[in-house]
């Protein structure tokens, strides 16, 4: 799941480049991206662990409930 590998990176790094990479892949707009962005890049640490935190436990949501959804349907 991908919940779990999130849950395993612990270099702020890494998460702020996952963070990245999740913004680059959103339906929105190039200028709403950039400036998304530039708010990455001016972030203390303990801002970026608390956004990798929100976005942990917002995957981890959705995964629940397409697991819950798969159950659902197979039965």
């Amino acid at each position: 799941m991908l919940f779990s590998f999130l849950h395993k990176q612990r270099d702020i790094k890494k998460q702020k480049r996952i963070i990245e990479t999740m913004i680059s892949s959103l339906n929105i707009s190039p200028e709403q991206k950039d400036l998304y962005f530039q708010a990455i890049k001016i972030m203390n640490q303990q801002e970026c662990e608390n956004l990798y935190k929100n976005l942990i436990h917002f995957i981890e949501k959705v995964e629940l409930k397409e697991i819950e959804q798969i159950r659902k349907e197979s039965f």
